[in-house]
């Protein structure tokens, strides 16, 4: 049986830079996070807005490993940048709810 990794199929060609975007929103939601920690009167503002841009880096691992959602993957490979993904969108939503006392 032939192993096939996504490293020895050829690349889209718009890979590497879904791969840059990927890692530049991954260290957004990162620095976001990080001030969050020090600044006490947005935090909940810098923390949903932390979780938006790392569901956007999620998406970008789907489009990296999807080629763009030209290629068919394993579900069972999809399925943690899917959850997350969802679960980063779900909590930026509970943090801005929680932030601008929304519904209720």
């Amino acid at each position: 049986m032939e192993n096939k990794t996504p490293h020895e199929e050829p690349n889209h060609p718009k890979h590497g830079v879904i791969m840059d975007m990927k890692n530049i929103l991954a260290i957004l939601a990162v620095i976001c996070f990080t001030g969050s920690i020090f600044i006490d009167d947005r935090q909940f503002l810098l923390k949903a807005v932390a979780y938006g841009v790392g569901a956007l880096a999620y998406l970008g691992e789907l489009m990296a490993m999807t080629h763009m959602f030209k290629k068919r993957v394993d579900g069972r490979e999809l399925l943690m940048p899917i959850l997350f993904g969802v679960m980063y969108i779900m909590l930026g939503f509970s943090y801005a709810i929680e932030h601008y006392h929304l519904f209720g």
